[in-house]
């Protein structure tokens, strides 16, 4: 019978030990997850799930300060996309009507919806837009409180219509009637009495228009106090959601490394004859710390015998040390688009 203290001798380790085929299973597993997360970060690409190919505006000033705005939209939804039945686009606040007459024959219904941050036109449509298809529709609404007036007195409109923060309009063009009146704009260009603003729109920006006007223009209208532009709600979507798909995998991957740096005891203690992980055989985790299965084994060991004296423990303290010591992350609610108050 082979005595006790043999039991723990790195020769008798060494001749007994196994090689950990598990826990190489394991790390090929978790190194492959590790390598097909690196994958889903270097490549992952979120798209929209539509195009809006023309996005168009036609905006009518009245002596009463109120404006009337022709929407005219043609939006293209993508393949692999779920079918469109629906829309919502942002309106600058919640004093508008609509003319029912107005509406393309595509339109259901027409309603206002509004939440805590914005105010919105949801369009349904009568047929869904499967994917790969095309609507093209229009709605004209006479929208209120937007007139403000400086501290010169001049009368000005800032409105910044609705924009999308996860599609890309590939090209727009806003149209502002100003007849024959002496006005001031930021629009790059003109037209037979029409301000124009053109060009495409990348998801999450904004075209804000601004157009000031003399005294004369308007007849006793209704301003409202002016505020800035509130851009909190602009933002990349796309870009966002990216960025926690990316954080997700990398917090995944640092929590398998960990779990790798704890198999990887089994190969060096494997190496060095020890046994591996809580094997008995080494008294020391490759870590630094105590193997709680080596107190309890030698415990047992200990137990059999009879008791162990003092000079019984120095030995084994002494066998340990002359072994080597110790080892080294089907609606598309998407179109919540937000429009500022003015």
């Amino acid at each position: 019978m082979k005595k006790d203290k043999d039991l723990f001798s790195e020769e008798y380790v060494k001749k007994h030990r196994r090689f950990p085929v598990f826990y190489t299973v394991l790390l090929c597993v978790l190194v492959v997850i590790q390598l097909a997360l690196l994958c889903v970060i270097v490549f992952y690409r979120p798209q929209p799930d539509d195009v809006i190919e023309r996005y168009d505006l036609e905006i009518k000033p009245y002596a009463d300060g109120s404006l009337d705005i022709t929407y005219h939209i043609r939006w293209c939804v993508m393949e692999g996309s779920e079918p469109l039945t629906w829309v919502s686009i942002g309106l600058a606040n919640g004093s508008w009507t609509y003319y029912p007459e107005s509406l393309s024959h595509n339109i259901a219904e027409l309603k206002s919806y509004e939440d805590e941050y914005a105010v919105y036109a949801d369009v349904t449509f009568y047929e869904p837009v499967e994917p790969g298809e095309v609507i093209e529709f229009s709605f004209k609404i006479n929208q209120k409180n937007m007139l403000c007036k400086d501290s010169q007195g001049k009368y000005f409109y800032e409105f910044v219509p609705g924009w999308f923060n996860a599609i890309d309009v590939e090209a727009y063009t806003f149209r502002w009637l100003v007849y024959d009146f002496d006005v001031s704009s930021n629009a790059p260009d003109s037209a037979q009495g029409w301000l124009l603003w053109s060009g495409s729109m990348p998801h999450g920006t904004t075209v804000p228009l601004r157009v000031i006007y003399g005294e004369e223009v308007f007849d006793h209208p209704s301003t409202v106090t002016y505020s800035d532009f509130d851009d909190s709600g602009v933002y990349d979507e796309l870009a966002e959601d990216r960025s926690g798909v990316i954080t997700f995998c990398v917090f995944v991957m640092i929590l398998l490394a960990l779990v790798e740096l704890f198999v990887a005891d089994c190969y060096v203690s494997y190496a060095r004859g020890r046994g591996f992980l809580t094997g008995y055989g080494h008294h020391v985790h490759v870590y630094g710390r105590r193997n709680p299965a080596y107190v309890a084994e030698k415990n047992k060991h200990r137990s059999r015998g009879g008791g162990f004296s003092g000079g019984g423990c120095a030995c084994a303290c002494a066998c340990a040390c002359a072994g080597g010591g110790r080892a080294g992350c089907s609606q598309k609610d998407t179109y919540k688009i937000s429009t500022p108050k003015i």
